[in-house]
């Protein structure tokens, strides 16, 4: 087994624990927001589970990255770079246009989702652009 494919490994082994306790946790604060049951500092203490669980997932797609050899690392930090670009264009369009007209509001939470819906977009192109396979990890 070459070393990319062992790098995949190790990161998947991180990241698909971590996006189902991100979702897990999610679904959980939903569900219990305005419970009366429930009091909001546990909401907020429940917040944490998600947010240590993208810090895992981070962590992890930053591990495998530096575990790439120089080629690959440059395409995915080329379709990282592509990924923060488009979501801080588009959150600071969309956030001017809040601030002067009636546009509907976007949380501020979907910057996370966009960046990786554009940057597996981006992966994906580049790879096929370098003739390898597949995207992201």
């Amino acid at each position: 087994m070459d070393h990319h494919k062992q790098a995949a490994k190790r990161y998947f082994r991180l990241f698909i624990p971590a996006v189902i306790v991100y979702l897990v946790g999610v679904f959980v604060i939903s569900w219990a927001e305005g419970k009366p049951f429930f009091p909001t500092n546990a909401i907020y203490i429940l917040t944490l589970i998600p947010v240590l669980a993208i810090f895992v997932w981070m962590w992890a797609q930053w591990r495998y990255v530096k575990e790439l050899d120089e080629y690959l690392r440059a395409i995915q930090t080329e379709a990282m770079m592509i990924g923060l670009m488009i979501v801080t264009a588009f959150a600071s369009g969309w956030g001017l246009m809040e601030l002067m007209t009636d546009v509907p509001r976007i949380p501020i939470f979907f910057a996370g989702p966009g960046f990786y819906f554009a940057y597996g977009i981006a992966s994906f192109v580049l790879n096929k652009k370098a003739g390898l396979k597949g995207g992201c990890p």
